[in-house]
């Protein structure tokens, strides 16, 4: 492993890890991960928990389940997409997605994560759209208690306290605003997706129309109807979700700053606190 990788092992014990036989608290595929959430759905218990692993570059086809859920980012970066949105939750930060939301996860690169899924009457106070918080140092070994609480049957006061105290992380825990909108509109959604996967080209707003088979014009008045914001100010959210994507690589300030078209990174750094409200290194993995 190189020196910069994240650590992408499991932190749990080993004995943990083919509990009653079976991999059940743990999954190194994205595929047998929804088709072991929706057996353990099925169980009468309201509430349980996984560590999962996935390998560099991975993805999913959309997916739902039927209850919320709660995914903490260990280690790597993992990007939400959903019908409206596309969220960036970066390591260390955590991801509220509602039951039945339709979503597909994605990575760049190596990425370990631990997810809670709870039932309606747990947490049915929770909001009815997707969120990403900032997780505090009690959020990682409060998820690991409460699987190796499930790994023993210990389902006593203290487990019962265990998810009391989860459910207040995640609804005390400051939110972030790393998301940006998706559109309906077919066409605008192409060139959407296309500025996302390459910012840089954002830059050219005549090609990125072409793009969508649609004239400049077309797409400007698309904006303003679908988001009530410019080209411009669409696209400036998008860089901030490909700044935090390069910052947790490890990539540094100045080099995200040149790379997404700054002049200076105090320019980058003004405009990253201003939509985002922390410094862009607050997001950088330590070397």
């Amino acid at each position: 492993m190189r020196k910069d990788a994240p650590d992408t092992r499991s932190k749990l014990h080993a004995n943990m890890l083919t509990a009653f036989g079976t991999h059940r608290y743990y999954s190194s595929d994205i595929a047998e991960t929804c088709t072991m959430v929706d057996r353990l759905a099925e169980d009468s218990d309201p509430f349980f928990a996984i560590e999962a692993i996935y390998p560099a570059g991975f993805e999913t086809t959309r997916h739902s389940h039927d209850r919320g859920q709660v995914t903490f980012v260990r280690d790597g970066m993992m990007s939400l997409v959903t019908d409206d949105q596309t969220l960036i939750v970066p390591a260390r930060h955590a991801v509220w997605v509602p039951a039945h939301m339709s979503h597909q996860p994605l990575a760049q690169g190596h990425v370990c994560v631990m997810s809670a899924y709870a039932a309606r009457e747990c947490w049915g106070d929770l909001p009815g759209t997707c969120q990403v918080f900032q997780a505090s140092d009690m959020l990682e070994p409060l998820i690991k208690r409460v699987i190796a609480c499930q790994l023993t049957r210990d389902d006593g006061p203290i487990y019962d306290a265990l998810l009391l105290l989860l459910h207040q992380e995640v609804i005390r825990s400051p939110k972030l605003a790393t998301g940006t909108p998706m559109p309906s509109d077919p066409r605008l959604r192409r060139v959407c997706e296309r500025v996302l996967r390459c910012p840089t080209m954002a830059q050219n707003k005549e090609e990125m129309a072409r793009y969508g088979n649609m004239s400049s014009r077309t797409m400007t008045r698309l904006f303003r109807s679908e988001f009530n914001v410019t080209y411009s100010e669409w696209v400036q959210q998008a860089l901030i979700l490909s700044a935090i994507g390069l910052l947790v690589r490890g990539f540094p300030v100045s080099h995200v700053a040149y790379e997404l078209g700054y002049t200076s990174p105090s320019a980058f750094t003004a405009m990253f606190k201003r939509r985002i409200g922390q410094s862009p290194s607050n997001f950088a993995r330590p070397h």
